[in-house]
């Protein structure tokens, strides 16, 4: 159809949405950007541009396309649920819950536009509209396992009185997709930890994360290489001579890193109750730059080739990062002096924070190992993204902990006070004290209402979301130690691994 007429935009599209199907997101972009010099105002080229974009962690761009696809008029709801979902993974809650509101209106009877819709609300903090929507689901579609392990994660919501006999009978159903038992899992292991049946919780969450587990090529000797990658190319880190003025912001970037569930969202609510701070979320930009950078095409964002590559050479990376978050910088008030960026991956990257960035600064977080191990195996990740596949066996999850463990002591031992290491036992044991060191180490002056960081009404859009809306609370720490001897396997892994410290 192209050959026969290449002034034919549709036709570019549709190869795009070919291209992009196929796995080719390269191409994809190149052929709608082909019908947008056609039909430059379409919507729907647009969105799907976006999406592109948003797929290649390609932030910026998926933003200025998302832009201006609704300046110049969305109006299928497909088209909004697909920007609602876009502008969610930029951290833009707000115009996400705009567009899904638009798309629920027209659509009311669409299980994917309601669920997007409840998940943004949540990530607004609007939890009783989540749960509400959340239950349409379930109204809408009894078979949506996704539907019932949402319900599950919002803080205060008992799913077991009406939802566990449907969610059993669900998990019971013969060709149950290894997706949906893993919702089902975690959805009814919280209610079996509820009734104090911690072992058999553990125990259902092993059957189902083995089955995915064995669905994938995976061995922990692939993120053992990063690891060993990072620390081996960054024995020390000095501020590179080359640093270019004209990139720097006015903010100073600061870096809120750690591995997932270690007290990394209730940090970041601390320090955004403070006048002078604010966050952008949790971003891919740092990482994207180094990769393209380095010129490297695989799939993943950072790997040990792309670390090995770019650790001693020079790069314009703070010029690069910069260019990408720039959108969002304009977001944030008048008179902010520090940005947070708090992405798990970025404890990859200090060493070329350190180097490439020497005005920022890193709040690392750790937390008792067996605590950590326990609360990233319980806890259901993106099941499309590979950088979490350790957390579908228990003794994986504790390989990676040891691992950074050794990566933590390696920063320690390399960017001594140019980093602070906050335990989480320590801050949720005494959280006015380890408060004011971050804000000491940051040079701001202490403000009271930073201990009243759950009344921030900022959208939190990770796993924690719903605790980060409580005050501080000490229950966490040591639950590990109510799941017997389930849990020991990886307990004994840490200590063949040398991993003796303990904070519970």
């Amino acid at each position: 159809m192209r050959a026969e007429n290449p002034l034919y935009a549709d036709a570019w599209f549709l190869e795009s949405v070919a291209a992009e199907v196929g796995g080719n997101l390269g191409a994809a972009l190149k052929l709608v950007d082909r019908a947008l010099e056609i039909d430059h105002a379409n919507p729907e080229y647009l969105t799907q541009k976006a999406r592109y974009h948003s797929s290649a962690n390609q932030d910026a761009e998926a933003g200025n396309a998302a832009d201006m696809a609704v300046s110049v008029g969305v109006r299928s709801p497909q088209s909004m649920n697909t920007l609602g979902v876009v502008y969610t993974r930029l951290g833009r809650h707000e115009n996400a819950l705009k567009l899904l509101t638009q798309a629920a209106g027209l659509k009311p009877a669409d299980p994917d536009v309601i669920f997007n819709l409840a998940a943004s609300m949540q990530f607004m903090g609007r939890h009783d509209d989540a749960r509400k929507n959340y239950e349409r689901v379930t109204q809408l579609q009894p078979d949506n396992a996704r539907s019932y392990w949402a319900l599950s994660e919002l803080e205060k919501v008992d799913v077991s009185d009406r939802y566990e006999s449907a969610m059993r009978t669900l998990a019971q159903r013969p060709g149950l997709s290894d997706r949906d038992e893993l919702y089902l899992a975690h959805a009814l292991s919280r209610i079996e930890e509820s009734r104090g049946e911690y072992s058999s919780a553990l125990r259902r969450l092993r059957a189902a994360k083995t089955r995915r587990r064995e669905s994938l090529e995976y061995e922990f000797d692939q993120d053992a290489a990063l690891f060993n990658a990072v620390i081996e190319s960054f024995t020390t880190v000095q501020p590179t001579k080359n640093a270019d003025a004209s990139s720097v912001p006015l903010q100073t970037p600061l870096f809120v890193v750690g591995l997932p569930r270690t007290g990394t969202t209730l940090v970041e609510q601390i320090l955004t109750a403070h006048s002078k701070v604010a966050s952008l979320g949790e971003l891919q930009d740092l990482p994207s730059a180094v990769k393209r950078l380095s010129g490297d095409t695989g799939c993943k964002i950072i790997s040990p080739e792309v670390i090995e590559s770019t650790a001693r050479g020079e790069i314009p990376l703070e010029r690069a990062y910069i260019h990408s978050i720039a959108p969002r910088l304009k977001n944030i008030p008048p008179g902010t002096s520090y940005f947070i960026d708090k992405t798990p991956l970025n404890v990859f990257m200090l060493g070329y924070v350190m180097r490439f960035m020497p005005r920022a600064k890193v709040i690392l977080l750790r937390r008792d190992p067996m605590d950590t191990v326990l609360s990233n195996y319980r806890q259901l990740f993106s099941t499309d993204y590979s950088y979490y596949n350790y957390s579908y066996d228990l003794e994986d999850t504790a390989c990676y902990v040891a691992a950074f463990e050794a990566l933590v002591d390696h920063w320690k031992t390399v960017l001594g006070k140019r980093m602070l290491v906050i335990d989480y036992e320590l801050l949720v044991g005494d959280s006015e004290s380890y408060s004011r060191a971050m804000f000491d180490y940051l040079g701001l002056d202490w403000e009271p209402g930073c201990l009243r960081f759950f009344e921030n009404k900022r959208a939190v859009a990770t796993p924690s979301a719903p605790q980060v809306r409580t005050p501080v609370y000490s229950s966490a720490v040591g639950r590990w130690r109510k799941y017997g001897s389930i849990i020991e396997p990886a307990k004994h892994k840490l200590a063949e691994l040398g991993i003796t410290r303990t904070a519970s």
